[in-house]
């Protein structure tokens, strides 16, 4: 719908199935989790079901161009989905002369996310500035677990600034990530993430880029140790992935 010029408004209401990815979002060593690929049984068809969703979302979008130069976008979302018996990797009971078997199943439990997304654009002259916010509250929904989603951040900050002539391209970018968990719904610490990026165009014949990501060196090793064990270079395990 576009209720008057400078507005734009958006429904969104579906309902589905899908085969999903059913190893993202999980690591060795987990409660019940396993990722032992070559090793996967059959689905047996007549105790494991499709997963099904039903979601729906609205976006409200404002654009506008003034006589000053300025050139001014918003647009705001909101979300929601609902996964009714989402189909995981477990360990199966019967096992060989090489460990456990692997089964799908579904969980004893639904997912919900729910959310909202802001975006801004600015734009004046030879200058651009972007911002980015994203809240999205994940977790399972289950008689007896009810635990948020394994990385998956319910903040997420964005903002990018940029100029521009004929030839030349500057930007910084930013991001910040928060309230983010682990598999054992432990909390991890939230992060600053900067990168840069320079380019020279000649006409459209071609480009020339230098893009810098990380500039300050944020890595998960600079909050905790990542590589576990009493002999850590002959068996080493590893920390579940937080921080990068």
């Amino acid at each position: 719908m576009k209720p008057a010029e400078p507005w734009t408004v958006r429904l969104s209401v579906g309902t589905g199935y899908k085969t999903p990815n059913l190893f993202v979002n999980q690591t060795p060593g987990a409660l019940n989790v396993s990722l032992i690929f070559p090793r996967l049984l059959p689905i047996d068809v007549n105790t494991v079901k499709a997963e099904r969703s039903v979601g729906a979302n609205i976006d409200i979008a404002y654009s506008k161009s003034f006589e000053s130069g300025i050139s001014f976008q918003v647009d705001q979302a909101l979300y929601y989905t609902y996964v009714n018996s989402p189909v995981v990797s477990a360990f199966a009971s019967t096992s060989g002369n090489l460990g456990a078997y692997t089964q799908l199943i579904n969980a004893p439990y639904n997912i919900l996310s729910l959310g909202t997304d802001t975006y801004v654009r600015l734009e004046y002259k030879a200058y651009e500035l972007y911002f980015g916010y994203n809240h999205t509250l994940a977790r399972r929904d289950g008689p007896t677990d009810n635990t948020y989603l394994p990385l998956a951040p319910q903040d997420k900050f964005s903002t990018t600034v940029a100029w521009e002539n004929e030839h030349f391209r500057f930007g910084v970018e930013t991001s910040y990530v928060g309230t983010q968990y682990l598999y054992n719904n432990q909390k991890v610490s939230n992060y600053w993430f900067f990168a840069g990026a320079a380019e020279y165009h000649y006409n459209d014949h071609w480009r020339l880029v230098l893009n810098a990501e990380n500039l300050f060196n944020i890595r998960q090793a600079n909050y905790e140790t990542v590589v576990l064990g009493s002999n850590p270079t002959v068996q080493p395990t590893f920390r579940p992935s937080g921080p990068p």
